[in-house]
């Protein structure tokens, strides 16, 4: 059996801001937006819908799902998606294998972004200069682009997030 992912859908308090984020961002391409769903290519197949929340408790988010993207540049990616609405949830992490990073969309959604470094000889993109001193990795932590770090502090809802609306016992 054969099994390929095909679409995910996230709920979100705002539509609008979730496309920015995506669109603008991470530049998947918008086919269809309303005020209350949109759709978007993520390439390969995978599409991503956006759906407004009909109440609080459907956008109460953790750390799953998490969606994973591979971008061209953190240094560029990073701050840009800070200026529309992530924060970070944690530093960005530099190995030999490339720089990742976590963010949580402005709905709270984890994204997770790679950039990889292809190594020496590979005839690709060579490892940044903070990686290459001395042959080994050293600890890549910088301000992104002039911008301080947003660190995700999650909301403090009026409920629980677990709250299944049930008299409890």
């Amino acid at each position: 059996m054969a099994v390929r992912l095909q679409r995910v859908l996230l709920l979100m308090r705002d539509v609008g801001a979730g496309v920015r984020f995506y669109r603008d961002g991470l530049g998947l391409k918008l086919r269809t937006e309303t005020a209350t769903y949109a759709s978007l290519d993520a390439g390969g197949g995978v599409d991503v819908h956006l759906k407004l929340a009909t109440s609080e408790s459907q956008v109460c988010t953790g750390y799953s799902p998490i969606l994973s993207f591979t971008v061209d540049d953190m240094d560029t990616a990073v701050p840009r998606l800070l200026g529309l609405g992530a924060t970070l949830d944690g530093p960005v992490r530099h190995h030999l294998y490339g720089a990742v990073a976590a963010v949580r969309s402005p709905d709270g959604h984890m994204v997770g972004l790679v950039q990889g470094a292809d190594l020496p000889g590979g005839g690709g993109r060579r490892l940044p200069r903070r990686l290459r001193r001395h042959g080994r990795a050293l600890d890549g932590s910088r301000e992104m682009g002039g911008q301080s770090a947003r660190v995700f502090k999650p909301p403090v809802p009026s409920f629980s997030c677990l709250d299944t609306g049930g008299t409890g016992g």
